[in-house]
């Protein structure tokens, strides 16, 4: 089974409608990334990009609303374009 070798440390946050987010940062660096997810994408499609950058950045992310750890918004409506980009301002 592959695994991501680099730091991954899971947190959580509520978005601007309450909507609990799971995200995630890899790494240990000192520059931050806020890498903005793909819909249905797993954390381990970001496997290479999270080891080739681990010991100069961290990279943020989060799952997209709905999907694996993030909540379903209460409004099932409230997945447009603004409201993953409230997701991402709420976990940076």
């Amino acid at each position: 089974m592959k695994r991501i070798d680099a730091t991954i440390r899971p947190f959580t946050v509520r978005s601007s409608d309450g909507t609990r987010v799971q995200a995630f940062e890899a790494g240990q660096g000192q520059r931050r990334v806020l890498l903005s997810p793909g819909m249905g994408t797993p954390l381990l499609c970001w496997k290479y990009l999270f080891e080739a950058l681990q010991r100069d950045y961290r990279v943020v992310t989060w799952d997209p609303r709905g999907c694996y750890g993030s909540e379903v918004p209460v409004d099932v409506e409230r997945v447009d374009v603004r409201d993953h980009a409230a997701d991402g301002h709420a976990v940076i």
